[in-house]
């Protein structure tokens, strides 16, 4: 069926947090390659880890370790993360749903929603947007993750560069 399930309100979600977002059909994690939306194993890799980060009282952004946005193209077909895009194709309101959550990109006007092409249990396949149809492939569960990003180059006290604190 293609109605929602859970909540008729859209999620609140965490925002101190850094999630996998895996698909509830193949269990591979959303990540990005070469400006795209994919699904991929889970690794501690920057593209395969995603906070939120809210944007209005309903939308948040979804933004990758790299740094990357997720966003809905032009057309609204395919799932990018083309730096170009514009804010409105960068929101994303999420839904509750038995199993996990719901990724709709707020600039659309259809209630089409974040998905697995194909409902594809491939490595490497794309993401794009499709009318809700209640496939397991627009379902993704949330799974946190011990995320701490590099250790910054400047350390305190390090007068001469060497990374070592030589200064009090």
């Amino acid at each position: 069926n293609g109605q929602l399930t859970g909540s008729s309100d859209p999620a609140v979600m965490d925002t101190t947090k850094a999630y996998y977002l895996r698909n509830a059909n193949s269990n591979l994690c959303l990540s990005t390659s070469d400006g795209n939306a994919v699904q991929a194993s889970a690794s501690m890799d920057a593209n395969s880890i995603w906070h939120f980060v809210k944007t209005s009282d309903t939308g948040y952004q979804l933004v990758n370790a790299a740094g990357e946005i997720l966003a809905v193209s032009a057309d609204g077909s395919n799932v990018t993360v083309d730096p170009s895009s514009s804010k409105e194709a960068q929101e994303m309101v999420i839904w509750r749903t038995n199993g996990g959550f719901l990724i709709r990109p707020a600039a659309l006007e259809n209630e089409a929603f974040v998905e697995v092409g194909g409902a594809s249990t491939d490595n490497g396949a794309n993401v794009q947007t499709w009318e809700r149809n209640g496939h397991k492939c627009q379902t993704w569960v949330l799974e946190t993750v011990a995320y701490h990003p590099a250790a910054p180059d400047f350390i305190q006290g390090d007068v001469d560069g060497n990374r070592v604190v030589n200064a009090a």
